[in-house]
């Protein structure tokens, strides 16, 4: 027997899924993460779905240890090292401020000034000047160098970053300094500006911060991981997903940590791509993904997911690397319900985790959370929770929700209820940039809910963008375990260009490109994918001369020809017309860098099939397990149904107000909206 295995963790619960390559079967796991140690909970996860751990074929693995470090600023101690001139690189944010209520405040200040990764004592500058061209106008003072670093040291620093002006396409002199670092500092973790070997000076310097400070923890965690597995008997290889929308080996991960900030929720995309390409026909979808801490959205537009250079962990803390678009925010099960500093009503973006959790776990939590206001509409019923395993404390739910409710004269599920309609207007606010603002018609797509909450909210927040059909898929509680188990290896190597398209031709576009490509074979073969396995696209950042932010767009391949460069061409402004609405075909197109990705194998998506068991007869009525109140779309609807999802086949309708519950999560049908199931157990809900 051959499975496979994807776990993700989350910040409240961690999901596994199984998969027997042999009978194609399908196993979830949810357990509550474990905070202090995201080690315990994957383990936890993992030996209630596998008996032996001879059977695990492949482990993929998505965590929150890195994203959990920046967050909340418990990353390594670390300092930077920067060319002479340029210690305030971080702190100056381009001059971009937010466009909300801080627009015109005078008072406000940046994230990373008023919670500072590195302080700016410990950004110390090196005397040196490289030019663009490669032309040394200052040579690299290495006695000035050992003296920042002893410095460094006398700090108790852990971790150094090395970002020097013109080091991405001239590098010598950050090779040096990295040497000196390895004789000063022996123990350090050290990153250099080769993690992003691109131009964009404020974007690579938090590159190579990001990565150095959130190193550390991510290795730690990788190496007590490796250690508990390799004492429970499992020998294979751990592969991590990255927010690249790929996997990378271990080992792999370790030299470049930051490319894995967000892992779970790309993984979920990957497996929106699969639903699109196999089962819808190739429709483009809303992404909706609600786990307890967060709601992260994304779209899927020709089964493909949106990709992006422009991912920020806050306000001006970008990370420039190659990401599936997935935009997060403080909307979940966890978040607290509170009052703004005039009374209003607010929910998130504080979150209550696993650790104490809302107060229904009965965990020691007293302040109210979405998952009390579930609990008290009467969405999640206590002996349903988690299949029966976890009951809820409904009246514990009510108490805390009461602390809220009576300054506002409220009762507790009128609470419930505004809570619930609050998170819903922000999450299609928040869709709504990632379609409406960027041209895109969220009427011509479908809206896909996954996560243990996303299906709770998915009719409710297509209805707020016009979208009238919900899908959800047939275990959206564990959808980015799924999605990791799906994936396969991906890496991306890119170089610096700097010149018009007509100015490099298809031969210098390709010249660039097999370089690019070589490293990716070298680094695929190095993580043990054979040769015949590895595929490579290739792609290209551009805009108009002039402008100062590039944009990500595919080229057709590592064989470019003269007759391929007008149809890139027209591509260029078809895309700027697309998503900036003009194009400027008089300006010359620049080229500030090219990349080449490659790929392992595919792995099959495996899905279950639910067509065998139909036609008993007995109607939908034999999934029916409970009738109870629910208090939804600002009414009370008594004697709504509860459906077992497991219960119901192919072809069968039910009908809102109701609840389907999943075991591992819960679906609403609100009143008006109706589910059928169709192929593979799937949900399509017409809104």
């Amino acid at each position: 027997m051959t499975v496979r295995v994807g776990i993700d963790v989350g910040g409240t619960f961690t999901d596994a899924v199984r998969i027997d390559d042999e009978t194609g079967e399908i196993t979830r796991a949810k357990v509550l993460t474990t905070a202090h140690d995201q080690s315990e909970g994957t383990m936890a996860a993992l030996q209630r779905l596998v008996d032996d751990p001879a059977d695990v074929g492949a482990f993929h693995h998505g965590y929150t240890v890195g994203l959990n470090a920046a967050l909340t600023r418990t990353g390594a101690r670390t300092g930077m090292l920067v060319t002479a001139g340029h210690r305030d690189t971080m702190d100056h944010g381009r001059v971009w401020r937010p466009f909300d209520e801080n627009l015109y405040d005078p008072s406000w200040r940046r994230p990373h000034q008023e919670r500072p990764m590195v302080e700016r004592r410990l950004r110390r500058e090196v005397p040196e000047r490289m030019r663009e061209n490669g032309e040394v106008l200052l040579e690299l003072d290495e006695e000035a160098t050992r003296e920042e670093l002893e410095f460094l040291k006398r700090e108790g620093v852990e971790a150094v970053g090395v970002c020097l002006i013109n080091a991405y396409e001239h590098p010598a002199h950050e090779k040096r300094v990295r040497e000196i670092v390895a004789e000063v500092l022996p123990d350090a973790y050290v990153q250099t500006s080769d993690i992003w070997p691109l131009a964009r000076e404020f974007e690579r310097t938090f590159v190579v911060a990001l990565d150095a400070y959130t190193g550390p923890p991510v290795v730690r965690y990788l190496e007590r991981l490796e250690k508990r597995l390799e004492e429970a008997g499992f020998d294979s290889r751990v592969e991590i997903m990255q927010m690249d929308g790929g996997l990378r080996t271990s080992p792999s991960v370790r030299q470049a940590p930051v490319y894995t900030l967000q892992s779970g929720p790309v993984a979920g995309l990957l497996g929106a791509e699969g639903y699109s390409r196999e089962l819808l026909d190739g429709r483009n979808l809303v992404c909706l993904d609600i786990g307890g801490t967060s709601s992260d959205l994304g779209v899927i537009i020709d089964g493909a997911a949106e990709v992006t250079n422009e991912w920020e962990l806050e306000h001006a803390i970008p990370l420039a690397i190659t990401t599936l678009d997935v935009r997060s925010i403080g909307a979940g099960g966890g978040s607290i319900i509170g009052l703004d500093e005039v009374g209003s009503l607010k929910v998130g973006p504080e979150s209550a985790g696993s650790e104490p959790g809302p107060a229904c776990y009965g965990r020691g939590g007293t302040r109210p959370a979405m998952t009390d206001a579930y609990v008290a509409m009467g969405l999640l019923q206590p002996d349903l929770f988690l299949g029966g395993e976890m009951k809820l404390d409904r009246e514990a739910a009510l108490a805390a929700l009461g602390t809220v409710a009576e300054p506002l004269k409220m009762d507790p599920i009128e609470l419930a209820q505004g809570a619930y309609s609050i998170a819903n207007v922000t999450i299609a606010a928040a869709l709504a940039r990632m379609t409406t603002h960027r041209g895109y018609d969220p009427r011509e797509f479908s809206l896909l809910g996954y996560g243990a909450a996303g299906p709770v909210h998915a009719v409710a927040v297509a209805r707020e963008l016009g979208i009238d059909e919900v899908v959800i898929p047939y275990f959206p509680g564990g959808f980015s375990a799924y999605g990791m188990v799906a994936s396969r290896s991906r890496v991306e190597y890119s170089e610096a260009t700097m010149s018009s398209l007509e100015g490099l031709g298809a031969e210098a576009l390709n010249e660039a490109l097999r370089r690019q490509a070589a490293r990716c074979r070298e680094d695929l073969l190095a993580q043990g994918v054979p040769e015949g396995e590895i595929a490579i696209e290739c792609a290209y950042y551009g805009m108009y001369t002039g402008q100062g932010e590039d944009n990500r767009l595919p080229l057709p391949g590592l064989d470019l020809t003269d007759e391929d460069i007008p149809r890139i061409v027209e591509d260029f402004h078809a895309f700027y017309d697309r998503r900036f609405g003009y194009r400027a075909p008089e300006i010359p197109i620049f080229v500030s860098s090219v990349s080449a990705v490659g790929y392992g194998r595919q792995r099959p998506m495996t899905l279950p099939s639910t067509a065998a068991e139909n036609g008993d007869g007995s109607g939908v009525e034999r999934a029916v397990i409970m009738r109870e109140t629910l208090h939804v779309d600002g009414g009370s609807h008594p004697d709504s149904a509860f459906y077992d999802r497991n219960l119901l086949r192919d072809g069968d309708e039910v009908q809102g107000p109701a609840i389907i519950d999943d075991h591992l999560g819960t679906i609403v049908v609100n009143p008006g909206a109706t589910a059928r199931v169709v192929s593979h157990g799937t949900l399509r809900i017409e809104v």
